[in-house]
């Protein structure tokens, strides 16, 4: 596949999260541990050729797990509506653009 090589002008966290969209479709994907090793392996492949650090793959590999296997179900139930998701496309301008995700966020979640 075609993926944003490492050393390219992007948040460290959409390098992150594209590691952790591609394992979890391979979790949901496989039907068997040693598929999805395979699977992973084939990642972490590709991922080095695209400039990807082995430490940093296994960063996003160790969080997926961390996430599957300690994820908690909400008990209580949601009442009222659903909340209005809004997206914003924002030009990545360095820690800039960071700092500005931050405040919006913090803007919403008041």
């Amino acid at each position: 596949g075609v993926f944003s090589h490492y050393r390219r002008f992007i948040p460290t966290r959409m390098k992150g999260t594209l590691i952790f969209t591609l394992i979890d479709r391979a979790w949901k994907l496989c039907s068997s541990y040693h598929l999805w090793h395979t699977e992973i392996d084939s990642i972490k492949s590709m991922m080095k050729m695209n400039g990807y650090t082995e430490w940093f793959i296994y960063r996003q590999i160790k969080r997926y797990l961390d996430n599957v296997y300690t994820r908690t179900k909400s008990t209580d139930p949601m009442y009222g509506p659903e909340k209005f998701k809004v997206y914003l496309k924002l030009p990545f301008m360095g820690t800039a653009t960071s700092k500005l995700e931050k405040t919006i966020g913090g803007c919403l979640r008041s």
